[in-house]
């Protein structure tokens, strides 16, 4: 009867080759959907963070344009080249996380001070000015007193500088002030 027992795969040690099998093909499958579903999900947060930053960059970018747009028209206006009542600047669209204000929060001040004595003579300006300000996140762009500035979390950096000019002894400088009512479509 030994024939029987030779061709018989019912013993313990032929059984669990079988079962070792029949595992072998179902756990390799789990694990590749596994590294396929972590692989997504690694690419998706990656590129989700990648997306977010470059969307920021794209809007700063696009208010430093629409800064400098500004702070060309309201130049020209200040300075007489440009006689038209009203001009019209597109700012374009704010993101999630950007936006668009005006504030009369910030002032200038011109004073002429004796340089034998460092005592001020005179005080030629004093006077409050208006500020069109795009922040998004840590990124401030602002037009201000004839000026583009940009403020991050490293420091502040002049993108266009105020109209102004000193030859000998004359000071010329055109102080460009921005008032906002509540009809403004910035």
């Amino acid at each position: 009867m030994t024939r029987g027992r030779v061709g018989d795969r019912s013993g313990s040690r032929g059984g669990q080759r079988a079962v070792d099998r029949g595992l072998s093909p179902v756990l390799g499958v789990v694990l590749l959907i596994g590294i396929v579903v972590l692989g997504t999900v690694v690419v998706t947060l990656v590129g989700g963070v990648a997306l977010d930053g470059s969307r920021s960059s794209v809007e700063i970018s696009r208010a430093e344009g629409a800064m400098a747009e500004l702070d060309a028209r309201a130049s020209d206006t200040a300075l007489g080249l440009d006689d038209t009542a009203a001009r019209n600047v597109d700012f374009g669209p704010t993101g999630r996380d950007g936006y668009l204000e005006t504030t009369r929060d910030s002032w200038i001040r011109v004073s002429v001070v004796n340089a034998s004595t460092g005592v001020e003579d005179a005080n030629v300006v004093n006077a409050t000015l208006g500020t069109v300000t795009y922040a998004n996140g840590e990124t401030t762009v602002a037009y201000e007193g004839g000026g583009v500035w940009r403020a991050d979390g490293e420091g502040s950096t002049m993108l266009s500088p105020p109209e102004f000019h000193f030859r000998n002894t004359t000071l010329t400088l055109p102080v460009i002030n921005v008032s906002s009512d509540s009809d403004a479509g910035l």
